[in-house]
């Protein structure tokens, strides 16, 4: 599975888009800076809270990657939390959903193509794990060894990664601004 630094790169990502794109309610609470971040950063990376027992026990085969890893899970629990910041706020709820759902979901999906045994997608309808034949991460290998030499590699490619998706949106950003800017000038 990908290392923070690949899942955090995308959260990061996303909350630039919610912060200039998506629903006034997310941004209106959070505000435009840390907390929404902070919040990017957090679901992007809550499908990895079943790694805390797993580092607890030192079995991380047994607990990590198993139903947090799921699309349906991650649809049920960002409905719940998007649920209750709407009670809270009496408004926003799709805007909270989408926001909680994208973040959540990308990790998933990050996971799905990397190397590795797959992951459960569908549970608890399926409990069938589910892989890419195409890999794009190597993923960090946990029987290495926490301080394990071989991690060296996979933050390289993930700092590689995080730059070449970070930079390509704010390129794509700047590209679109340009391109509105021209039509409306004609």
């Amino acid at each position: 599975m990908p290392s923070p630094i690949a899942h955090v790169s995308a959260g990061y990502v996303l909350f630039a888009f919610f912060r200039k794109h998506i629903s006034k309610t997310v941004t209106t609470v959070t505000g435009r800076g840390l907390i929404l971040f902070g919040l990017c950063a957090f679901f992007s990376m809550l499908p990895d809270i079943d790694a805390v027992p797993g580092f607890a026990t030192g079995e991380m085969g047994r607990y990590h990657n198993q139903w947090t890893h799921s699309l349906i899970w991650g649809l049920g629990l960002t409905a719940i939390l998007a649920a209750l910041m709407y009670a809270l706020q009496k408004k926003g709820f799709l805007g909270w959903f989408t926001l909680f759902f994208s973040c959540y979901s990308i990790h998933i999906i990050m996971d799905y193509f990397t190397y590795g045994r797959g992951v459960k997608l569908l549970w608890p309808i399926a409990d069938n794990r589910f892989k890419s034949d195409s890999t794009f991460f190597g993923g960090l290998h946990w029987s290495d060894g926490l301080f394990s030499s071989n991690h060296i590699w996979t933050a390289i490619e993930e700092i590689s990664f995080g730059a070449l998706l970070i930079g390509g949106y704010y390129i794509l950003e700047f590209i679109g601004k340009t391109i509105r800017r021209k039509c409306q000038s004609e």
